[in-house]
């Protein structure tokens, strides 16, 4: 009984939620229609051969991996600390 009610409201759940991806597009990016301009490629060549861009977003997001796991792991401790 109640976990036909659960599968239930689950299904709406999923329903709704595959709506509203569906009125979103494929790509952020598809409006900019930057890549079809002529020399765009060129451009952002030259300024990632000077800042490197690839390189800048991979440090980033293993620092804010490294800040996210010590922040867990300092809530788990504080909290055991508490349970004790």
């Amino acid at each position: 009984m109640i976990g036909n009610i659960i599968d239930s409201i689950l299904d709406w759940l999923t329903t709704m939620a595959k709506a509203v991806l569906l009125l979103l597009p494929e790509s952020p990016f598809a409006s900019l229609k930057l890549a079809t301009m002529p020399g765009f490629a060129d451009v952002m060549g030259w300024i990632n051969y000077f800042v490197p861009i690839g390189p800048m977003l991979t440090l980033l997001t293993s620092y804010l991996g490294c800040v996210a796991i010590w922040y867990g792991v300092r809530w788990v401790l504080r909290l055991a600390q508490y349970i004790d």
